[in-house]
């Protein structure tokens, strides 16, 4: 008993962490001067592409919408909006299909690197062999 009550505080304090490191770094790069829409086509790009861009990302909602976006995406389960389903960019198992929402099973997805306009998995991938 004392073994799985170390186990879930293992994870609670775990998860807590994550939501704190993700959550001060969202903030930080939505405060500061740095553009991630701009960053993925350089400083030469012209004003539609860029809003488009940031549009696509989803970089023009609120902080609170981005970060919970971003933790659903962190997270192995998450509900969904159904007029979204179609449009996720990894694959899932639905668990529970609602009027509305629907929850899914899936990977945790890391999104795309600002930089190098790649899956950040597929860079962590590569840089541990």
């Amino acid at each position: 008993m004392k073994v799985l009550a170390l186990i879930s505080s293992r994870l609670l304090y775990g998860g807590l962490v994550l939501v704190l490191v993700s959550s001060l770094i969202s903030t930080l790069i939505y405060l500061g001067q740095v553009d991630p829409a701009r960053l993925s086509f350089g400083q030469r790009a012209d004003v539609q592409t860029v809003e488009a861009k940031r549009a696509a990302m989803g970089l023009d909602d609120p902080l609170s919408h981005q970060l919970a976006r971003y933790l659903g995406d962190l997270s192995p389960l998450q509900r969904v909006n159904n007029s979204r389903l179609l449009s996720l960019p990894y694959q899932y198992t639905n668990v529970y299909v609602g009027n509305s929402h629907t929850w899914v099973i899936k990977k945790p997805y890391l999104r795309e690197s600002f930089q190098y306009g790649t899956s950040v998995a597929d860079l962590i991938r590569r840089r541990s062999l």
